[in-house]
């Protein structure tokens, strides 16, 4: 089935963190040590529904940190841990620029509230057509709502609702391909840009979409 609407993760395919490392290199503690505490399930899920800011998320991590590192130690380690926005990956970048002359592209990520913050950081504002954050409605991938949110976002681009079975989702963690492919989505498990190229490649050509974004956050 053709491909009416498109919806991408932001972490793992177009945003990296490649100075994470070097940082708890730094301060003597193994790389992934933060992501470790950061990524708990009781700590990270209330960050990415929006039930605490993410300075709150932050500061948790801290706490946790601190029994380990010592208070200052920790509050210094977790501070130049979060301090990069990351890095956006160009090539990966292009690719997506490609799929969204086709069609309508959404970013759908679990993120906390800093989110559009770090959009801005990156330049990144202009590059989708709506932006479907866990922290602004609530629900986080992979819960049904969250493709709901952005099947939604993605028929408003189009002028109409479309089939699940009209719209794209790309991310690169297998549980969430996996929630989507059983709503009826067409999926693509993100590895590398290559694959996602031929993806691209695959449709071949068509007439490019129009869309009005004006009132699409």
């Amino acid at each position: 089935m053709a491909v009416r609407g498109i919806a991408c993760d932001l972490d793992g395919v177009l945003r990296r963190f490649p100075a994470q490392a070097e940082v708890e290199r730094r301060h003597g503690v193994p790389p992934g040590t933060v992501a470790a505490v950061a990524f708990a399930e009781d700590l990270l899920t209330p960050a990415i529904t929006g039930a605490v800011d993410d300075n709150v998320w932050r500061l948790g991590i801290v706490q946790r940190l601190t029994p380990r590192l010592g208070r200052a130690a920790a509050s210094l380690l977790v501070a130049e841990w979060s301090a990069h926005p990351g890095v956006v990956d160009q090539e990966v970048l292009l690719v997506l620029r490609q799929m969204r002359s086709r069609a309508p592209v959404v970013l759908l990520t679990n993120a906390t509230t800093r989110l559009r913050q770090d959009l801005e950081r990156l330049d990144m504002t202009q590059e989708f057509d709506a932006v479907i954050s866990s922290a602004e409605t609530g629900v986080a991938k992979p819960s049904p709502g969250a493709f709901a949110a952005a099947a939604h976002a993605l028929g408003r681009l189009a002028g109409a609702p479309v089939s699940s079975g009209g719209l794209l989702f790309i991310d690169d963690t297998p549980g969430h391909v996996a929630a989507a492919a059983a709503l009826g989505w067409q999926t693509h498990s993100f590895n590398d840009v290559e694959s996602l190229r031929d993806l691209v490649t695959g449709w071949g050509t068509g007439p490019v979409r129009h869309c009005d974004t004006s009132d699409l956050g």
